[in-house]
């Protein structure tokens, strides 16, 4: 019988590697990443606090459904000693990826001794642009000189304009006169060296050359903007009835009206409009996100605006400014923290992190959360770290690690470390101790009903193998029998 079971384990070891190559669509994601978070930081590299002790704990208790992945709070508790004898004003760094729509303010917190600290919040390069062609796709760079140079609020330089710069704002008030919509088309040609064209509110884009057609679908009154920097453009405007744009109609009314507008002006507008329809579609108070200065706002759009002139030779649209909201990108949060001569204060920073969910090659998700812990190395001295870890309820086993946990209890896990790690902390947690070779095998939903039909085929081989097996040493020994 033994190898029967080698021939099953075998055949289901192949399976592990070739159904999932046959799996058809998910209907849902099988990986979101997820992105390290880090330690706090002095901003002066010659700061001479340090740190006597640092409690690290991940609470990954508290999720919400709808981001498919696991959140929970992490918290980054620093006893610092300022072993000097002078008075000194200690401003810290702590920097991490989000993205702007996610950041609610509740969810960070900054306290020394227990009381909360003010914090200045700066916004640094996207980490990941979802294949957005004007914006390039890099790795999280948290070197020490990175993070410094992020902390700026020195207006942005563009390539095509100034911030100063005042442009054409054309307001189309669009009316459909009939009970049918409308495809109201804007085409213009411009020279790409003389003018900049920033549109709103169109939903349709083609071009020759230096010829470009716009065009919006109208169902109600509706208001389009086209936004001029440089020198001024011709409008040829037609109508029509059909997705085509082939057959016209008059059933319309629209009127122009222009305003000269500066450009950061027309940018911090987008970005008002934007924020202000984004919290009434979430249901958020405005006192719950985050705000950034005029200056900030105009460096982050600036740029994106700056990049897609230059990857669209010269025109842009809304959706190239407020798409900046969509992308992870690095934040870093600036506080001073006082220290007398010869004291210690308890320094806390806690915020929420998302793990990276990977279920590509097993039946349940992997989470995995990594925490980059060289920039504690930036402190004149660090003592010793212990590490908290409460799981979820869906995943309650630490799978793997990149430092030895011992269990607490179920869901609770706890390390203790003399001083920092050669390496950064990693961990993945699952819903069971160890992945088995079924959790490979059935990874994808879709392929459960086809990786049965498979084992059931597998399992009647092997059942045909053994019965002809049988027959044989029956017919073997009814034959010496016989002699």
């Amino acid at each position: 019988m033994r190898q029967y079971r080698v021939f099953i384990i075998i055949l289901l070891t192949l399976m592990q590697i070739t159904v999932p190559q046959l799996a058809f669509a998910n209907s849902g994601p099988v990986y979101i990443e997820g992105y390290p978070s880090y330690e706090v930081m002095a901003v002066d590299k010659e700061c001479p606090i340090r740190v006597g002790s640092e409690k690290l704990t991940f609470d990954l208790t508290d999720n919400d459904s709808y981001k498919m992945t696991v959140w929970g709070k992490v918290q980054a508790s620093y006893v610092m000693e300022n072993p000097t004898e002078r008075d000194i004003s200690v401003k810290m760094a702590f920097p991490f990826v989000s993205r702007i729509d996610d950041l609610i303010s509740n969810d960070i917190e900054i306290t020394a001794d227990g009381v909360k600290l003010d914090y200045e919040i700066f916004i640094g390069d996207v980490v990941n642009s979802y294949g957005d062609p004007s914006e390039e796709e890099s790795s999280a760079d948290l070197s020490f000189e990175k993070i410094v140079g992020s902390i700026t609020e020195e207006p942005y330089k563009a390539e095509n304009f100034t911030a100063t710069e005042k442009g054409k704002l054309y307001l189309i008030n669009v009316k459909p006169t009939a009970d049918e919509r409308i495809n109201f088309a804007v085409s213009f040609s411009f020279d790409k060296n003389r003018s900049k064209v920033l549109i709103n509110g169109f939903n349709r884009y083609e071009r020759q050359s230096s010829h470009v057609r716009i065009a919006s679908w109208c169902y109600e009154p509706q208001t389009l903007e086209i936004f001029v920097l440089g020198e001024d453009i011709d409008f040829d405007i037609e109508v029509y009835s059909d997705g085509e744009l082939s057959e016209k109609t008059e059933n319309y009314s629209y009127e122009i009206k222009t305003e000269d507008v500066e450009l950061k002006s027309y940018l911090l507008q987008i970005a008002e409009e934007y924020r202000q329809e984004y919290l009434r579609m979430r249901g958020i108070p405005e006192s719950a996100i985050l705000n950034f200065t005029e200056n900030k706002i105009y460096n982050l759009f600036g740029r994106a605006l700056d990049r897609a002139l230059n990857a669209n030779e010269g025109y842009s649209s809304w959706e190239d400014i407020v798409s900046q909201n969509y992308f992870e990108r690095i934040f870093t949060l600036v506080y001073n923290v006082d220290f007398p001569a010869k004291s210690k204060k308890n320094v806390t920073v806690s915020y929420k992190a998302a793990a990276t969910m990977d279920k590509r090659r097993t039946r349940e998700p992997v989470y995995t959360l990594n925490y980059i812990l060289n920039p504690a190395r930036y402190w004149a001295g660090f003592g010793n770290l212990d590490i908290e870890i409460i799981t979820p309820e869906e995943a309650p086993f630490i799978l793997d690690s990149s430092i030895e946990f011992y269990k607490v209890q179920d869901r609770l896990y706890r390390a203790h470390l003399d001083s920092l790690p050669q390496n950064d902390l990693t961990f993945s947690v699952y819903e069971k101790e160890k992945i088995t070779v079924l959790d490979r095998v059935f990874s994808n939903p879709y392929t459960f009903y086809f990786s049965a039909i498979i084992l059931l085929i597998v399992l009647l081989v092997a059942a045909i193998i053994f019965a002809v097996q049988l027959i044989k040493r029956i017919w073997v020994k009814k034959s010496g029998d016989d002699r």
